[in-house]
């Protein structure tokens, strides 16, 4: 049996609940990929687009234009591999409850008869008939009701309103069509038994101007291969299928493409697997975003006594070049110490206090940002911290690092100062339970003493675990290194 997989009303919203149909964008039978469109749908709000989840061939459709369908309803099935029509119904009647039979399933109202099987004769409203009225671009209705009114040359005006919130449903034209014997013109259905012709493109994603060339050639865009930039059908694509098909002959292509806007000059992607590390970075990133409840608390610490400090010991030694980032490390250190709840870390199950501070800090490489861990480092000077931070960083950009200098964090630090941005929020390097995004430092006026003065201030943000990490125990540990910055001989303490 095929693997298949269904299409849902999604939630778009705390308020949504339900989702009229406006218009489908695949027939059964269509080939789709994951994250085609499928179907639009109005709510009390917007116009949206449903996609699929899933690659594979569109086997069922299971409402029909205008039904309301609830969050979570069953929209259509998409099938990898074939399947039989016993497979797809047992697969919708468990989807939908034993309940319901497939057999309810407004498929044939999904989509019109074909043309070639059922060509309605459309009966336009005389004058004295749903023609007549003033403007309706204000009365309230919905997409798909205001579209088939105005295919058929009905004024909303005339139409008694009995849909959501007041508005004029496709059943409310139905009716009043119904009563006036017009028989409604609907949306047709692709003929999959017929030819396909350049109607059948509107489906594919294709750039405008490739979309154009391919009408004024007679070029169906599913002949198309799509080698333009985001899986797209280019101008280029289009030629090369005209080509095929005799549809371009030599010397014709300046005289087709002359109308068109000139497009911009071919974009060369290059597409590359993502290396190992990258993947482990884009695995832990994305699990401690899903599964860790984050926090954040901010402060902006003036850090004029810490960037002096900084020139003190840099003009005094010349074997150390001590960084803001180095007193940052030493400074949240000695805040953790203070701080048991926020040096730990905790897997979900069990939670480690540690009496050592072991500070990762980020380091910027080739491969994407890693974490080397500075083991105990409130017990080191500020030279011993800024010699070992430069040898972690050679390390960490040659990939020389060992194994326990990379997982053994019990706090991260994230600095993008030196890039000049001014504040940021960071993802916890589980399972570590907290991080510190670092800005960059600006003069800015600042209050000392009751009198302005012109301080260099920093924004720092604390990402915390909300699990194990309260907002008291976050604030109490910014507090403590607000004051550790702001006045450096504490950390002596």
């Amino acid at each position: 049996m095929a693997n298949l997989a269904p299409v849902l009303m999604p939630k778009w919203g705390m308020e949504m609940t339900e989702g009229e149909l406006a218009e489908w964008h695949v027939a059964v039978g269509d080939s789709v990929t994951a994250g085609a469109d499928i179907v639009d749908v109005e709510t009390a709000k917007i116009v949206n687009t449903v996609t699929s989840n899933h690659a594979g061939q569109v086997v069922r459709l299971c409402a029909a234009i205008g039904d309301v369908i609830p969050v979570g309803g069953l929209l259509a099935v998409v099938a990898e591999g074939s399947a039989s029509d016993a497979d797809i119904d047992a697969y919708v009647t468990s989807l939908r409850g034993a309940d319901i039979a497939p057999a309810v399933e407004a498929q044939p109202e999904a989509i019109a008869p074909s043309p070639s099987k059922i060509t309605p004769e459309p009966v336009i409203a005389s004058p004295t008939g749903l023609s007549e009225g003033p403007s309706d671009a204000d009365v309230p209705a919905s997409s798909v009701a205001r579209r088939i009114a105005a295919q058929n040359h009905i004024n909303l005006n005339n139409i008694p309103a009995t849909g959501r919130h007041g508005r004029v449903s496709l059943e409310d034209v139905r009716a009043a069509a119904a009563g006036a014997g017009i028989a409604l013109t609907l949306p047709q259905a692709r003929d999959f038994d017929a030819p396909r012709g350049a109607e059948d493109s509107g489906r594919f994603n294709a750039t405008p101007v490739a979309r154009r060339l391919a009408q004024q050639l007679g070029v169906n865009l599913s002949d198309c291969k799509n080698t333009g930039r985001h899986g797209r059908i280019s101008k280029a694509d289009v030629e090369a299928a005209a080509a095929s098909q005799n549809k371009f002959p030599v010397g014709a292509a300046t005289t087709a493409v002359a109308p068109l806007t000139p497009e911009a000059p071919s974009d060369h992607v290059a597409i590359e697997n993502l290396s190992g590390a990258r993947k482990t970075i884009a695995r832990v990133v994305s699990q401690a975003k899903s599964e860790v409840p984050h926090f954040r608390v901010n402060v902006d610490v003036d850090v004029s006594a810490a960037m002096r400090l900084r020139e003190t010991l840099n003009n005094h030694r010349s074997d150390i070049k001590v960084s803001l980032n180095d007193i940052l490390i030493k400074a949240c250190a000695m805040a953790l110490a203070s701080s048991p709840i926020i040096n730990a870390r905790f897997d979900g199950e069990t939670l480690e206090r540690h009496s050592q501070a072991h500070i990762a800090s980020a380091v910027a490489t080739d491969n994407g940002v890693l974490m080397p861990v500075l083991r105990n480092a409130g017990a080191l000077g500020l030279g011993e911290i800024s010699n070992a931070m430069r040898d972690l960083a050679t390390r960490a950009k040659t990939g020389r690092l060992a194994l326990d200098e990379m997982g053994t964090a019990t706090f991260s630090i994230s600095n993008l100062g030196m890039f000049g941005i001014d504040s940021f929020d960071a993802i916890i390097n589980q399972p570590a339970v907290a991080i510190l995004a670092v800005g960059a430092a600006k003069q800015q006026p600042v209050v000392r003493n009751g009198e302005l003065a012109i301080g260099m201030l920093m924004s720092l943000s604390l990402s915390s675990d909300h699990r194990v990490v309260d907002g008291a125990d976050a604030a109490r540990f910014l507090a403590d290194l607000k004051g550790m910055l702001e006045e450096p001989a504490l950390m002596l303490g």
